[in-house]
């Protein structure tokens, strides 16, 4: 074949043929699935955005039992101020607020704890 095809190679929804990229034609026609995503792996190349997003949708059902992406937290809470720490991000003063009353709220549960020992 000519241009570096090789064989199965195709056109698919209009992208042009990967082959120069190691991927094959039968894995685009199954991307946007996990079969995809591990047919990615099995070829060693790096998953497309649609096999990432099926098998991010996978995981979360076998996790959580719901395939959805669970809303976030509100500002206000020690869990956003924990978001807010984990995207490296300042603190809302409304978040810092709840982590520091949340905080009070443990030394006190341990002093009362250590004082009825």
């Amino acid at each position: 074949m000519s241009g570096g095809h090789t064989l199965g190679c195709a056109v698919w929804q209009g992208r042009p043929c990967d082959c120069r990229r190691g991927v094959r034609a039968t894995t685009r026609a199954l991307c946007g699935t996990e079969r995809g995503y591990h047919a990615h792996l099995r070829q060693r190349t790096r998953p497309c955005p649609e096999c990432r997003a099926a098998h991010a949708a996978k995981e979360r059902l076998r996790v959580t039992g719901t395939a959805e992406r669970r809303p976030l937290v509100p500002c206000g809470t020690r869990t956003a101020y924990q978001r807010h720490q984990r995207l490296d991000e300042v603190p809302c003063r409304a978040c810092t607020d709840a982590n520091t009353a949340w905080f009070r709220a443990q030394r006190e549960q341990q002093t009362r704890q250590g004082a009825a020992a």
